[in-house]
């Protein structure tokens, strides 16, 4: 990794690598695309999910183009949303994605903002539920929690238990 920096002296990422139709694609494998701030596609023998995507709506201005738009997606058999921070949950993304998306599934609260404030039926969970999407195992858990952190996220694993995946979402001051 080459570490650049902007005129204001910014940490800057490298080029994003767009994602084109063939990350969604049946794949034999399994393969993890980064989609900026702390979203990601994961493609596992052919299920795609996403994680936490923000394509659009976030209310600052970014220092990376986004590797694809919402219309670029063509399915997804599940959105997992793990909190409503900004950088984990854009309500303009989640609209436009809701007509190729099989399944949501987030917090209890997170799902409540996706019912009420969008009319989408996301299913919401809490720590320790597990569940499936396509041939993923899906487990919400509670990673650590320090004097003043307190570090939530998702245990993503295929059914054959050849990938495991911990997706951290976030360090949240209590």
């Amino acid at each position: 990794m080459n570490l650049q920096f902007n005129e204001k002296g910014q940490a800057v990422p490298e080029k994003v690598v767009p994602i084109t139709d063939a990350a969604f694609e049946a794949k034999s494998g399994t393969e993890i695309y980064w989609l900026g701030n702390a979203g990601a596609l994961i493609n596992s023998r052919g299920t795609a999910l996403m994680i936490d995507p923000v394509l659009s709506g976030f209310d600052m201005p970014l220092l990376i183009d986004m590797p694809l738009t919402e219309a670029q997606v063509p399915h997804l058999d599940a959105v997992l949303l793990t909190h409503c921070d900004n950088d984990h949950y854009s309500r303009s993304t989640c609209k436009a994605l809701a007509p190729v998306v099989s399944e949501f599934h987030a917090t209890h609260y997170v799902a409540s903002l996706l019912r009420d404030e969008l009319g989408i039926d996301g299913k919401g969970h809490g720590i320790g539920e597990q569940f499936d999407a396509g041939n993923t195992h899906i487990t919400a858990v509670h990673i650590l929690t320090l004097e003043m952190v307190d570090i939530t996220g998702l245990l993503v694993a295929v059914s054959a238990n050849v990938l495991s995946v911990y997706y951290l979402s976030a360090a949240m001051i209590k």
